[in-house]
């Protein structure tokens, strides 16, 4: 804006080439910054109506079925830490009376059990939460307090599955 004054107040001094050398001023100012602004406006509708229009639907769609995956490979893996959990407590249900007469082979029983359903940490604990046996990743981790609600569960006879709250880990409970 303040170039634009000074031009008109030499304009107003020299009426006669001046009026010229602003309306030469104001062209070249103006050719060039006309394309620009055709060229911003045609970007940014090729990019609104374009290609954002072609991709959110699949972007959309992919994003939905790879939730689905998630989900169910969730859903599988709740399934299949319940039948180990099942199956390692009827494993140790079984062997109890040799294992009470034995208590040092406890832990190695449990040890046994959890590397062959591949279970990457394993604990048994009494009903005041005293670890009786552990074997994996729990010898260096605090044991993580079970929620009430899956005490009971497992108090039922029921096996109790647990998933953390960013599902990064699936527990499960069973009472011996």
């Amino acid at each position: 804006a303040e170039w634009v004054v000074r031009i008109d107040g030499k304009a107003r001094r020299r009426p006669a080439g001046t009026r010229l050398h602003v309306r030469l001023v104001l062209l070249f100012g103006l050719v060039p910054l006309t394309p620009t602004i055709l060229v911003a406006i045609f970007s940014y509708l090729l990019f609104s109506f374009g290609v954002q229009a072609s991709f959110s639907d699949r972007v959309r769609t992919a994003l939905s079925e790879s939730l689905a995956v998630a989900e169910a490979y969730l859903h599988e893996h709740q399934n299949t830490i319940r039948a180990d959990v099942a199956s390692m407590a009827a494993d140790l249900e079984r062997d109890s009376q040799f294992l009470i007469m034995e208590p040092s082979r406890f832990g190695q029983m449990v040890s046994a059990q959890a590397a062959l359903r591949s279970l990457t940490e394993t604990v048994v604990f009494d009903g005041e939460g005293r670890i009786l046996a552990r074997s994996g990743l729990t010898a260096s981790l605090e044991l993580e307090p079970v929620p009430e609600s899956a005490m009971q569960q497992a108090d039922a006879g029921n096996i109790a599955v647990m998933t953390s709250d960013n599902d990064d880990r699936v527990r499960a409970l069973v009472k011996l």
